[in-house]
């Protein structure tokens, strides 16, 4: 019987430098929300956001370009 392997897909840098700059941001204070939407290798997709004190509207005006953008652009 053949060996079923599932494929590994190796550690993204292009997300870990995102995370880590991100990451400082919030550290030094800078950064003081985060709507975001995960992509896991699972095939699966999550969604979050930390508390929402302030901006709320912009923020959803925000959202709205990331769906335009995903939605207008073939990457």
């Amino acid at each position: 019987m053949a060996e079923l392997r599932l494929i590994q897909d190796s550690p993204q840098p292009h997300v870990i430098q995102a995370l880590e700059s991100l990451l400082a941001q919030a550290k030094s204070g800078e950064l003081q929300t985060i709507v975001y939407v995960c992509d896991w290798r699972a095939n699966s997709i999550s969604h979050g956001w930390s508390s929402i004190k302030k901006n709320r509207m912009r923020i959803i005006g925000e959202l709205e370009q990331v769906k335009w953008h995903l939605l207008s652009f073939d990457k």
